[in-house]
This record gives structure tokens, C-alpha cells and sequence, in this order.
């Protein structure tokens, strides 16, 4: 992983869609991986605003199985 200890996760998204993510990071002086974890953020944080906290109660599991 080199220095970043960070586990990654990777996703599909169209052209269109990663042109316009590149335009909104520099624009926000952001990489795209910033930007991603900045839209992210603020998502996660409505989500609980409006349903409440997520309690995590063990690494891993879910659908992916990967959250090491």
C-alpha cells in the first residue's frame, strides 16, 4: 500500500462521471480521491442526521466482506 495505510476501495463509474469529479476536485483544490472521501463524508453524515448513528460493532462483514 505504500505509505498510505488507508484501505482502498474500488468502483465503477462512467467517463462523463469522472470528468465532472475531476472538474468539482480541482475546482475544491482537492485530489479526486479527496474529493470522493469529502462527498462521502458529508453523505454518511446526512444518512445518520436523518436515520440516526450507524453503530459498527465489528470490522468487516456486510456485502463486501473486505473492511479489514
Amino acid at each position: 500500500m505504500g505509505k498510505n495505510k488507508e484501505p482502498q476501495l474500488t468502483f465503477r463509474c462512467n467517463k462523463e462521471m469522472q470528468r465532472k469529479l475531476s472538474e468539482i476536485a480541482k475546482k475544491e483544490t482537492r485530489s479526486r480521491n479527496e474529493e470522493i472521501k469529502f462527498i462521502l463524508k458529508q453523505y454518511i453524515d446526512q444518512y445518520e442526521a436523518d436515520h440516526g448513528e450507524i453503530k459498527i460493532t465489528e470490522e468487516g462483514g456486510g456485502r463486501d466482506n473486505d473492511l479489514d
